[in-house]
């Protein structure tokens, strides 16, 4: 049961729903010049 992601604004306001079914693994890779 998959469903389409959404586009949207990084770091803007966001309302999330979670259903915590399973493990899960996310990476996030930043690069360090970057990082204010």
């Amino acid at each position: 049961h998959m469903r389409r992601s959404q586009r949207g604004v990084f770091g803007a306001h966001m309302q999330v729903r979670l259903v915590n079914d399973g493990p899960v693994t996310f990476t996030l890779r930043v690069d360090p010049e970057r990082v204010d």
